[in-house]
């Protein structure tokens, strides 16, 4: 009998992750999700022939994985349970590159799952290992800045936003150029901070520019150009140019529907611009219609606690106690 070396199989693993990782960048995100499980299954089996180090990187790297998957999949709560799980996996090992994107991608789950306080400590940590490491991995400081930004932006800290903004922009055209396709997240990310202050004329460019480099790859039918166009359509609404508003609004939904379906989370961010679109423009029968979907998706993601959810149900009460007269729900989230 044949025996393989523990060299083999970590070799052989290492390569079985690298095509779930090609997997879910091609979005076959079922591939991916099978390699993550194969991977620790397999893991579980070997680990007592394997290096423990070997073992602890591929666990962490199947587990952020999975958790990617169900990210995509808008699953978000199950996917911070897998990242909470990598970053155990991590222990006291979390100060390299894998335990940066680690505290990064759980920062970024719990952001959106309204637990900010929390999420700030992981892309505060994110960005305190990458400074460290900032000329080993320069764009994982410029990643792990923009999502300390977005926290900033989204809990009102406009101008330590921008801040974080403009580090990872310099550090990011210092590596790749202005051009670089790495910097289009960094252009949205500018753009939704703009829209957050109501200022629609400054940020419409970076929106545009965001575009232009996401032409570059992964292309403008992707979820990451879904997202351009979902700030896109909130700049112009903003601006009161509806028409332009609601051609870019519904492209970014075609890619998310044609995607991941009708119910995806997602889906709901960019009916929610759509349903503050139709009520601007008077359409409250459309308006209704858009919040009560969007109300319904984000109460089975996010919970009935999350604030966005709060206040979407006080708005649909409202809607059906006053014959659809228009209200505001609040200002939709922006990327």
């Amino acid at each position: 009998m044949r025996l393989i070396s523990p060299f083999t199989s970590t070799a052989r693993l290492r390569r079985v992750l690298q095509r779930g990782e090609v997997a879910f960048e091609r979005g076959d995100l079922a591939r991916a999700e099978r390699t993550g499980r194969s991977i620790l299954q397999q893991l579980n089996q070997l680990s007592i022939q394997l290096d423990p180090l070997d073992v602890r990187e591929l666990s962490v790297s199947a587990l952020e994985l999975r958790a990617r998957v169900r990210r995509e999949f808008g699953e978000i709560k199950e996917a911070a349970v897998l990242h909470r799980w990598a970053l155990s996996a991590l222990a006291d090992a979390d100060n390299g590159a894998l335990g940066a994107l680690v505290h990064l991608r759980l920062g970024e789950t719990l952001r959106a799952l309204g637990h900010y306080p929390e999420a700030e400590r992981h892309h505060r940590r994110a960005v305190a290992i990458a400074r460290d490491l900032n000329s080993a991995d320069p764009l994982l400081l410029v990643a792990a800045l923009n999502g300390l930004g977005i926290i900033c932006k989204d809990t009102d800290r406009f101008a330590d936003a921008a801040l974080n903004y403009q580090q990872a922009l310099a550090i990011g055209e210092g590596v790749v150029g202005p051009s670089g396709p790495q910097l289009a997240d960094l252009h949205r990310s500018l753009a939704a901070l703009d829209h957050a202050q109501n200022r629609f004329f400054h940020g419409e460019p970076h929106a545009r520019r965001a575009l232009q480099l996401r032409h570059i790859a992964p292309g403008l039918n992707s979820t990451a150009a879904a997202g351009d166009f979902a700030v896109l359509g909130a700049l112009l609404l903003g601006k009161g140019r509806y028409s332009d508003a609601e051609g870019a609004l519904e492209r970014s939904l075609r890619i998310w529907v044609k995607r991941f379906g009708p119910d995806h989370y997602e889906v709901a961010v960019v009916k929610h611009h759509l349903a503050a679109l139709y009520t601007a423009r008077g359409e409250h029968a459309q308006a209704e219609t858009a919040y009560r979907t969007v109300y319904a998706i984000k109460h089975r993601v996010l919970g009935a606690d999350h604030p966005e959810v709060i206040a979407l149900e006080q708005h649909v009460k409202r809607l059906a106690g006053r014959g659809g007269s228009a209200f505001n729900a609040g200002t939709p989230r922006t990327p």
